[in-house]
């Protein structure tokens, strides 16, 4: 989920360094379609220290998912993953979006800080303004 534009704070000290995928449950909203939300996403990453911009992130339930199902099932773990991130985001929904009544978008996957869709991220973005992806799991 693209995460750039949007404020990001840098994860928890109390938390230390900790993993991700967005899935539209975000815990910890404060407010509905066009609002400020505010959330904890989580980040499976490597060693690799960059900025939180254009990857994948999403709640704990999703991020310890992705590590039981794509990452340590294999030796070394896929992309060297070995820490798990906390980030405390804060995002508002472009206007597009928000006339839709949403407050997300559609989930895009990112793999070295680029758009791999699925579709055509850079369609989706133009017409809906850069926002924040999530899935929605029943």
């Amino acid at each position: 989920s693209a995460l750039d534009g949007h404020a990001v704070q840098p994860p928890s000290s109390d938390f230390g360094e900790n993993v991700s995928a967005l899935d539209g449950h975000a815990a910890n909203l404060s407010s509905g379609a066009g609002g400020l939300l505010s959330f904890y996403v989580y980040r499976a990453q490597g060693t690799a220290n960059y900025p939180p911009k254009n990857i994948n992130a999403g709640n704990l339930a999703g991020a310890m998912w992705y590590l039981q199902h794509e990452v340590v099932i294999q030796d070394p773990p896929k992309f060297g993953i070995n820490r798990l991130l906390r980030y405390k985001v804060e995002v508002r929904a472009p206007v597009a979006l928000q006339n839709k009544g949403l407050s997300f978008g559609v989930r895009f996957a990112y793999d070295s800080q680029l758009c791999t869709g699925p579709g055509d991220c850079t369609k989706e973005y133009g017409r809906d303004g850069d926002f924040v992806g999530g899935n929605s799991f029943d």
